[in-house]
């Protein structure tokens, strides 16, 4: 072989040691700092460039320095949400595009066999009148959201529900509570149905 390919291939494989070992540095200094800053997020609300509000905005200050983007769809995405505080069960997929990196992550709960496909949202934190509002969204097990859907703050999806490509359990603006119920499906019909939803998003149906 080349000694330049053998010199490109060492290159590489030194760029990828030297990534990993940023990547977890990076979610190691932002689990520190919400653990020290924060402790557990709760609900409530609080008002923009408060006193109370300092401590979040230091928080998503040590977020910026983790490489979302190379974590998205991966195992490691679901480490660092874990270790930042949110319950997720086994077996769950992120697609690409899904942004939870705004604090909250307590308040967050997956169950498992979920999916939550390109580009969801799911609003444990947002801004609503000049307040950051942080409420529980929970996915039971089995459950779907659909491209471009929204779960909105309190939202409770139960065991097996879809929420369909585009559809929104509260829209903006919107208060209350949600819950999305489902009938009884076979096993063969919902594993179909998350088939047809992957091909969907990975090829652009």
């Amino acid at each position: 072989r080349h000694p330049l390919c053998q010199g490109a291939e060492q290159l590489a494989q030194g760029i990828g040691v030297l990534q990993r070992v940023t990547v977890r540095m990076a979610v190691a200094f932002a689990v520190s700092a919400k653990r020290r800053l924060i402790g557990i997020y709760t609900p409530g609300r609080v008002r923009v460039w408060s006193r109370e509000y300092l401590p979040h905005w230091l928080v998503q200050q040590s977020m910026r320095s983790v490489p979302w983007s190379l974590l998205e769809g991966t195992e490691f995405q679901l480490m660092a949400l874990r270790a930042l505080g949110a319950r997720i069960g086994q077996r769950v997929h992120l697609h690409r595009g899904i942004a939870l990196q705004r604090g909250g992550w307590d308040l967050l709960e997956i169950g498992d066999d979920v999916t939550l496909s390109q580009d969801a949202a799911v609003r444990i934190a947002e801004l609503d009148a000049g307040h950051l509002v942080f409420s529980p969204v929970t996915l039971r097990d089995g459950v779907t959201v659909g491209v471009h859907a929204g779960v909105g703050a309190r939202c409770v999806m139960d065991a097996g529900a879809v929420l369909a490509d585009n559809a929104s359990a509260l829209r903006p603006g919107m208060t209350g509570h949600a819950r999305i119920l489902t009938d009884r499906r076979s096993i063969g019909a919902i594993a179909i149905d998350r088939a047809l939803r992957l091909l969907r998003t990975e090829f652009w149906w």
